[in-house]
This record gives structure tokens, C-alpha cells and sequence, in this order.
């Protein structure tokens, strides 16, 4: 064979390895990319997850202590009725009253 098509074969051979290493190293960095990509999708979803989970246990919790707080209100409301005298004079009053008109 002549030198010069040797050189050429040689040349096509050499061009094509250098082709296919650059198709397997531009694979390589898009799955880098998309490896990359995802991880940094699941960190952000796993944020929103846990912010979400924060605000959710804050918001019951808030519920819950004003549901407490009016709960409080009314046994204290329920223990000054209890307690207070003027009022238990007047319903005494009262049931006697109607329990003698109904005689």
C-alpha cells in the first residue's frame, strides 16, 4: 500500500477513536448532569417535606393551645357560676318559689 493511504486509514482509525471518546465522555458528563440533577430535586423535595411538616405540627399545635385556652375559659366560667352565691341564692329562691305555687 502506498504510504499516503496508510496515513489516511491511520488518520480515519485515529480520528474515530478520539470520536468515540469524545461520545463516551459527553455520556458520561450528561449522566454526571442528570445524577446531579436529581439529587439536588430530591434535597429540595425532602426541604418542602420537612418545611411542610413544620408548619403543619405549628398550625395543630396553635389549634390545640386556643382549644385549650377556651376550654380553660369555660371551667373557669363554670367555677365562678359554681361559686357564686348570689346566683345559687336566687335559683334556691326560684325552686322554692315554683315549688310552692305548685301546691
Amino acid at each position: 500500500m502506498d504510504r499516503d493511504i496508510q496515513f489516511i486509514i491511520d488518520e480515519d482509525r485515529r480520528l474515530a477513536r478520539m470520536l468515540d471518546e469524545a461520545k463516551a465522555s459527553a455520556r458520561e458528563r450528561i449522566e454526571q448532569h442528570r445524577r446531579l440533577t436529581e439529587e439536588k430535586k430530591r434535597l429540595e423535595l425532602e426541604r418542602i417535606q420537612t418545611e411542610f411538616t413544620a408548619l403543619t405540627e405549628e398550625k395543630i399545635n396553635g389549634i390545640g393551645a386556643a382549644r385549650e385556652r377556651e376550654l380553660e375559659k369555660i371551667r373557669q366560667k363554670n367555677r365562678d357560676l359554681v361559686g357564686n352565691t348570689d346566683l345559687r341564692n336566687k335559683t334556691a329562691g326560684r325552686i322554692v318559689s315554683l315549688l310552692l305555687d305548685n301546691r
